[in-house]
């Protein structure tokens, strides 16, 4: 998955595992082939958990190795100013980050660490 990841995305995945599931009576015989359902099980656990954690409806995964460039972008979108020129070029980033986790909950999922809206 890539560092941002829209909950539509998610969301399109999930209908996509979903109709594996469908084929589940057939697949029973043959527990091996049945992968898709961990999968579905997992997308099916990330939106409850993302529901749980957040008031937006239209949330957004941000990668926790991707954080501080996702954080460096809103500013550049928000002031239109270059992050590595002067003023902003002489913050410390680190506590920016960590001031901007704040309004944020940590999400697993698929092994990673990912940063929501909350």
């Amino acid at each position: 998955m890539s560092e941002v990841t829209n909950q539509n995305d998610i969301i399109v995945r999930a209908q996509v595992v979903t109709a594996l599931n469908l084929l589940a009576d057939e697949l029973k015989s043959n527990p091996k082939r049945f992968d898709g359902f961990c999968e579905l099980q997992e997308i099916r656990d990330l939106l409850v958990n993302a529901d749980s954690v957040t008031r937006d409806e239209d949330w957004t995964l941000i990668r926790d190795s991707y954080f501080s460039q996702y954080v460096r972008n809103e500013v550049t979108e928000i002031t239109g100013l270059d992050t590595d020129q002067w003023p902003l070029n002489c913050l410390n980033w680190d506590d920016a980050v960590e001031e901007m986790q704040r309004d944020y909950a940590e999400i697993d999922y698929d092994g990673q660490l990912y940063w929501i809206h909350s």
